[in-house]
């Protein structure tokens, strides 16, 4: 196997639907097991160097492997079940994205095909009993941003340290998760009382900072954190399934 890079994200498992920070495999930028979160800007080599992908391309699908297995059913599987969206050089998102998810295909979207397989709309997923969660699901991408607004990872959680999360990166966070409402909202009009239950947390979250001005009061574990969310989770897929 080739060097390739590694992104932790928050994600929801696609057999169990537990989230947690999880290890994808990246292969896009400059190759050599850099490591990644959601917010942080892609490094590239010299353009003689090794490296996949176009630093310029604006807006990329690019889908991706679970590195680490989940911690609630344990599941390991191997083929792609997870994208990354990366604007303007920075990785702003990440998806649940079964194998056959459908891409956006527009001329402002460069959309990258598994090694496997190319991504198409009219493929089957390759694991027909997943539970019933969108590739694009907005209570997915919910807890994403929750955690990046609290900057949550995993390595947080082992070693008992305060979240330090900056300003900066809490409005550019804000800030991508109203865009991916916009398209989401643009796309399935029964995804309005979902937005406003979102669009209420991101107003929370928001708050939260303005009013804790010392970054270390914000400190939480991630089991506190992720259970939290997955409650959040399980309200949103209930509001979603009564629409």
């Amino acid at each position: 196997m080739g060097l390739y890079n590694i992104v932790t994200a928050p994600v929801a498992c696609r057999v169990c639907g537990l989230v947690s920070a999880r290890d994808l495999q990246l292969h896009y930028g400059a190759k050599g097991m850099h490591h990644y979160q959601v917010g942080d800007r892609l490094q590239w080599g010299a353009t003689s160097g090794p490296h996949e992908g176009d630093p310029d391309a604006p807006r990329v699908w690019c889908p991706c492997y679970a590195e680490t297995p989940c911690p609630g059913c344990g599941d390991d599987d191997d083929r792609p079940g997870f994208a990354l969206v990366i604007e303007e050089g920075v990785i702003s998102a990440v998806f649940q994205a079964p194998p056959g998810s459908h891409y956006p295909q527009t001329p402002e979207w460069t959309v990258l095909a598994a090694a496997e397989r190319p991504i198409a709309a009219a493929d089957e997923p390759e694991v027909p009993d997943l539970p019933a969660i969108p590739a694009t699901d907005p209570a997915v991408e919910l807890q994403a941003a929750l955690c990046a607004i609290l900057g949550i990872t995993d390595h947080d959680d082992k070693a008992g340290s305060a979240i330090k999360p900056t300003r900066t990166r809490i409005l550019d966070t804000v800030a991508r998760m109203r865009t991916r409402l916009e398209i989401l909202t643009a796309t399935d009009p029964t995804n309005t009382d979902l937005r406003a239950s979102i669009d209420e947390h991101i107003r929370a979250g928001q708050n939260i900072y303005a009013v804790k001005t010392i970054r270390e009061q914000l400190a939480c574990s991630i089991s506190e954190a992720v259970e939290i969310l997955n409650d959040r989770f399980l309200i949103l897929r209930q509001l979603r399934s009564d629409d």
